[in-house]
Formats: C-alpha cells, structure tokens, sequence
C-alpha cells in the first residue's frame, strides 16, 4: 500500500500540469491531455495501477478523484467497493447531468475524504489548492467543448427551469475563480447566452441583507426607479427594475432580460472609475418580488448634479476618469461596450472621481447584434443625443442592422465631454417640438457652438471633435483618449480642485522619475512599492503580470532591462481611489554599471522620496529555479538587508519566482532550504514571504501581505535623509565593501594556492 509519504508527493503531482494545448481552441485535445498527466502521475506511486482509474474520462473532478482513492486504498480498503459503486453511477450520466451533478460529485468525494481523516494519522493532507482548481478548469474545458459542438450547444442552451439554474450556479462559479483567465472570456459568453435563454441568473448574486429606507424612491429612469438603503450597515443604492418575476410551481419565472444581463456583466467588471457592483436583492412584493440591482450610495449624484453645485470642479479630470474607465471596459476580455454613456449614467464618489454606471444596455464585443430600430428600447428619445449617425442609417429593407461598437461608446464619450464642460447636452435646443433637427445635425456631422468653458481649450475640444467622426473607424481609440488627456495634463499647468487625488492610467508608460522631482509623480495617499532582485528575478513581470500591461520590459538572458529606476502606477482594485506604484530597480549585477553606481543610483532615489513620501514596502525577489542561493542572488540579499535595516523590514515581502517553471516536488525543498539557510534571520524580524504564481490574483495576494497604513523609513534613508550622511558613509555601501572585499581575498587566497601548486 502507498505511504503517507508517497501519496502526499502523489497529491503534490496532482496539482500540476502543463501543456501546450488550449482549453480554449482544443478543449477536446486538453481533456485528453489532462488525463493522461492524471494517469501517468498515478502510476508512478508504487502498488497503484492504471486500471484503478477506468472511467476517468467521464468524471467530475478527476484529480481530487484519483486523490481520494488512493488515501482509501491505504486507509479504508473496505470502502472501495462503496467508492466504485458511486463511480459507476456517475459515469453512465450524460454530460449535461454530471455537469447538473458537480455539487453532489465534489460533496460525495470530499465526505469520503472526511471518512479517510477519522481513520486516519492526523497529519493527512487536505487537496492542494492547485489540485481542484484543475479540476475546475477541467469542468470548464468540458463547457467549452460541449458549446463547440452545434448539437451539444443547443442541448445546453436549451435547459430551463432548475436544471438551467444549476447551470448557471456553475458557470458563475467559474467566473468568480480568479485564477481561471484563460478560460473566463468563453465562459462569461456562455453564462450570458444560457442567461438569456433561460430568463434566470446566477443565484450566487443574491443579497439577503438589504434593507430600502424612506417610502419613495428617490429618482428614476426609464429602466428603474432608484432607492436609497442599506446593506450591513453601508448606505446602498437600491436601483427597482421596471419589471416582476413570478413563482409557477414554486420557481422563480423572470420576465427581465436586460436585468440578468446587467447582473452578469457587471458582476465581472472591477476598476476604480466604474461603479462597482454588490449584487441582487429580490425585494418582496405582495403578489410577487421586485427585481434590484445594489451598489454603493454616491452622495455626490451623477456628475451633472456635481457640477451645480461643485462648479469649480476639475472637468478635465472628471472626462480623463470616464476615459480610464471606459479604456478599462474596451481592453476588457473580452471587451466591452458600455452602451448609453452619457451625464446621468456617470457618478461622482466621495474622493470627487468620476465612475461610470448602469450597463443595461452593455454588451460584448463579438455579442453586439442590438437592433436600434425606432421599437428598440435602446433606441429611446432619453438618448437620441449621444447616438452615434451609425444608428440612424437603419434601412428597413436590407438586411443589416444598425449596432453596437467600441467607436460608437467613443462617439458617445464626445457627447458626454460636452455635456460636462456646457451643462447640458449637444444638440438640445433643436430638440423642440420633435428630436429629426437634431438628429438630422448628427448624421449630416455638423458640430455645435464650442461651450465657453475657461478648462475647455484647443487640445480638449479638437480631441472631442475626432469623437464625432463620421467614419466609425477614424475615431481614436479609449486608449489614445486616455493618452491625449494625460499628454495635455502634462502639458498645462491645472489649478486642480482635486489635484491630490489624481491617478495614473493602465495604458500609462512606466514613469521615469528624476531624482530631483519624485513628488511631482506620487501623492501622500499613494500606495509605493519598491522592487529589488537581481536580473531575471522576475520584477518587471510582476509589474507587468498586477497592472495587466506590457508597462516594464522584461529580461530573460543576462542583460539587463532596467536600466533607470521606473515607477509604473495602477489603481488599486479595492476601488479606494488610491493608486498602487511600483517603483522597478536595476539589480546588483547590471550589464552597463558597477554595482557602486548602482546603489547610488538607488539611494539617491530613495533619499529624494524620503523628503516627499514614505514607501509603504519592499517586495524582494528570488527565482525559484536557481538550485542555490550563490554569486549574484546572495549579494542581491545582503546589499537589500543592509538598505532596508531591521527596522523596516516588518514591510519587506520575500517572494520567490518562476513557480511555472518548476514542478512542486522540485520548487518546494529549494523553497524550504531558503527558508531555512537564508531568509529566517530575516523572518524573525516580521519579514513576510511569498510565492508569485506569474497570475494577477497571486501579484495582488502578495500585495495584500503589505501593512499600508503603517509604512516605515529605510536605513538608508534615515542616514541620507536625517543623518546627513554621504554614501559612502552608509550600511549599505559598507556591505558592498565587505562583499567584494571577501570575494577579493577569496581570489588572492584562490591565486595563492595555485601559485603554491605550480612550486611543488
């Protein structure tokens, strides 16, 4: 029988798989791929055979089922039979059932499991991690491969009632698993079509605590009326759906399309300058439920009721919001238009940012089909005026439709720069008695009266102007929107109401920050992260990997890219308004300078930013796939102790790298002997350690391990700043003399018993 032993190293195994197939392009070819890794990791523990696994193919969760029978082989062999018996129903499901059944599988596997730990030596495993999210991309790939096929697909598609809401519990489940991006886009399409179908949602989304206030709603719109609440405790917008659902034999019947695609989409979208999204609250009626879509409660009101009463208000970083915003949706995977941009759909939060809402008229790229024909509900007097002249070239006679594009969302943000800056829409006063003046000015191109609005110069208004393009494709992209706001802030020299609370974008270069001027680029309320590791390590990865951009060039060989101290700045995503900044340094064996103009290069920096803004803490970085910590990374680590200081190193998070590149059973005895030879000293000081699994999840995991509200002054810069020390008065400098200092006495020793040799 195995081993505790050898069956934990089989769970280990379990939890890793690589390979050049796409779950997504040949999710079939994958599948098959995913269980032969399972089969062959199997049979390399001594007295288990491959015929143990007959029906693999078939399962749910098939590497926490090869898991959990081996543990039962070792431990309770007389549950087997129970074991195979479960196992033969499951493989005679169809696949649409077991995929019905995936709750029942895991449950049936893990109370097997709980049998196996009463029995059992106390220190058992529970599953790794990595094992079942396998698993569950293995489900996901199973989805992807049904949705291939057209038969399977309408099989799918075709569910209703509680076998399509158990579907659709699945799809969401998926969806909220941050590490699963690869597969998330095709199912996110297929969550919504089923969605659509079905005329349900996800009932992951259901809020069970909101509590409305007053006995009215305080405003409404022609898709909702909205209300005022709480939920545990914070102040909540409650928006009332026009629409009811039903109970008919005891399930819910909704009538509201457009609500479960606004749920769904909106339950996916995550960024600073977009309303974010709590869930749905099925408020109790009489007869039957209302439907509510909650969010946070923005006391300033959309940005047209801001401005009355905030006249003096930065529009210029209002608009430059909107556009990261809308940046964010149309790089989106996939992306997304937003829809109806205009004034009343953008609030203002309480740090006076702009944030974007109501997507009820949202859609995917590849998805955009919406018929903006005069019965259209999308096609409404309310929003005639940011309509794109794409939508009035509708010819009933031919056969396609006027639709939804990322350049038709540019055309409306035009619109809505416009409104900002003239307090009322484009086109307005043609409006009377009917809309056809205004809406024969928008498809002839003819441009309005420039407002008179001191903020609203040239660069501002030429740049809205190219947002009203005719030809769709001529418009600038979110992107070069973004781009051209942040060149002409650059450029001019605001009076920003606001100024302390601006950010930086996701498409933003990384910054160059001159040592002499780095509080010009960051504020007290930003989140400053330094990165320190020798070349290859992984520091421009991570960067790249959190902001999701190819900000930081990235190093592979042994030349080094970062030639300059860089700061890249992305928003935090718990939609604080807080940017977080990560500050790249060149390592201590750069191709271009010693490793003297390289701790001087550093200092220097860090002595300028001591004089502004205290760093909240230092990530420092060790590639897990170096056998021995020697040479180049030993020196990275004592030349970072001595920067630190012992009393800052309670913000410092050791992060060992390149997770992807090394098996489990190879990584985690390298990991320990760091641990243990190297870093304890370290970690005895509150030094916090990490794993950066090359994921956005995981660069934020390690993030979070950071004490923000408690950052701490540097060694080195106590003794630059405070001390008024030179450089070479410093620990650091003084460990990189004793560095080379013993690396030269290893040579001359080295030389010497040579020499010695040659004499004999």
């Amino acid at each position: 029988m195995p081993t505790d032993l050898e069956i934990q190293r089989l769970g280990d195994e379990l939890g890793y798989f690589s390979t050049d197939l796409s779950p997504v392009n040949t999710p079939s070819n994958w599948l098959c791929a995913n269980i032969d890794s399972i089969e062959s990791t199997w049979e390399k523990v001594p007295d288990l055979s491959k015929n143990d696994l007959i029906g693999l193919k078939k399962l749910m969760y098939p590497r926490l089922f090869a898991y959990t029978l081996a543990y039962l082989q070792s431990y309770a062999p007389d549950k087997i039979l129970d074991f195979h018996a479960t196992l033969a129903q499951w493989i005679h499901f169809d696949e649409l059932t077991l995929l019905r059944y995936h709750r029942s599988i895991k449950e049936t596997l893990w109370a097997f499991q709980n049998r196996i730990r009463s029995i059992a030596s106390p220190d058992i495993g529970f599953p790794k991690k990595n094992l079942l999210q396998l698993d569950v991309m293995s489900i996901a790939t199973r989805i992807l491969a049904i949705v291939r096929d057209a038969q399977r697909k309408r099989l799918l598609l075709g569910q209703q009632g509680h076998d399509a809401q158990t579907l659709l519990d699945l799809l969401q489940g998926i969806l909220d698993i941050s590490d699963l991006d690869i597969v998330r886009p095709a199912i996110w399409r297929v969550t919504l079509e089923l969605s659509k179908k079905s005329e349900l949602y996800p009932r992951s989304l259901i809020l069970h605590d909101v509590l409305p206030r007053g006995t009215e709603s305080v405003t409404g719109g022609s898709f909702g009326d909205i209300w005022e609440g709480t939920y545990h405790g914070d102040a909540v917008a409650i928006k009332v759906m026009k629409v009811d659902f039903t109970y008919i034999n005891g399930h819910a019947k909704l009538h509201a399309k457009t609500f479960c695609k606004e749920a769904i989409v909106w339950r996916q979208l995550h960024h600073p300058y977009l309303l974010p999204f709590y869930g749905v609250y099925e408020w109790p009626g009489e007869l039957s439920s209302r439907l509510c879509l909650v969010s946070p409660w923005m006391n300033n009101g959309n940005v047209l009721q801001y401005l009355k009463v905030t006249p003096d208000a930065d529009r210029v970083s209002l608009i430059l919001d909107v556009a990261r915003g809308l940046n964010y949706l149309h790089t989106f995977d996939p992306p997304v238009i937003h829809g109806d941009l205009r004034g009343t759909n953008i609030l203002v939060t309480s740090e006076h940012h702009a944030c974007i809402a109501d997507f009820g008229l949202s859609s995917l790229v590849r998805d955009s089909m919406i018929p903006f024909t005069p019965n259209s509900s999308a096609y409404q007097c309310t929003n005639i005026l940011w309509l794109a002249p794409e939508f009035f070239q509708y010819n009933e006679h031919g056969n396609e439709l006027p639709r939804q594009s990322l350049a038709t969302d540019i055309y409306s943000f035009g619109c809505l720069c416009y409104e900002i800056f003239a307090g009322h829409p484009r086109f307005s006063d043609r409006c009377t008695p009917y809309y056809y003046p205004a809406i024969t000015a928008i498809t002839k191109g003819d441009l309005p009266v420039k407002p008179s609005h001191q903020a609203l110069d040239g660069v501002i208004w030429d740049l809205m102007v190219k947002c009203w393009t005719q030809i769709a494709a001529s418009r600038p992209t979110a992107g070069e929107v973004v781009q051209c706001l942040l060149s002409h802030r650059a450029a001019v020299d605001f009076s920003h109401a606001f100024s302390a609370d601006s950010q930086q974008s996701l498409v933003e270069k990384p910054l160059s920050l001159p040592p002499a001027m780095p509080g010009k680029s960051m504020t007290m309320q930003d989140i400053i992260i330094a990165l320190v590791g020798p070349t290859g390590s992984g520091k421009s990865t991570f960067i790249n990997v959190a902001t999701r951009q190819s900000s930081v060039v990235v190093s592979d060989d042994l030349e080094s890219c970062t030639q300059d101290v860089q700061a890249v700045s992305y928003p935090h995503p718990d939609a604080s308004g807080r940017n977080v900044i990560f500050v790249d340094t060149p390592g201590f064996d750069d191709t271009e300078r010693t490793d003297f103009q390289v701790l001087e290069l550093i200092a220097t920096w860090m002595k300028e930013t001591q004089e502004h803004i205290t760093l909240t803490g230092l990530l420092f970085f060790h590639r897990i796939t170096d056998s021995r910590m020697r040479g180049t990374p030993l020196r990275n680590l004592t030349m970072f102790e001595a920067l630190c200081g012992k009393d800052a190193l309670e913000n410092v998070v050791l992060t060992t790298t390149r997770w992807d590149e090394v098996q489990e059973s190879t990584g985690a005895p390298r990991e320990e002997q760091i641990l243990n030879d190297f870093w304890k000293p370290l970690m005895g000081k509150e030094c916090k350690t990490a794993r950066f699994n090359n994921t956005h999840t995981s660069a934020w995991n390690v993030i979070d391990l950071f004490n923000i509200n408690s950052p701490h002054v540097l060694l080195i810069q106590k003794e630059m700043v405070v001390d008024q020390k030179d450089i070479k008065a410093t620990a650091a400098f003084m460990a990189l003399v004793r560095w080379w200092e013993a690396v030269r006495e290893a040579v001359v020793s080295k030389l010497k018993r040579k020499w010695r040799k040659r004499k004999l």
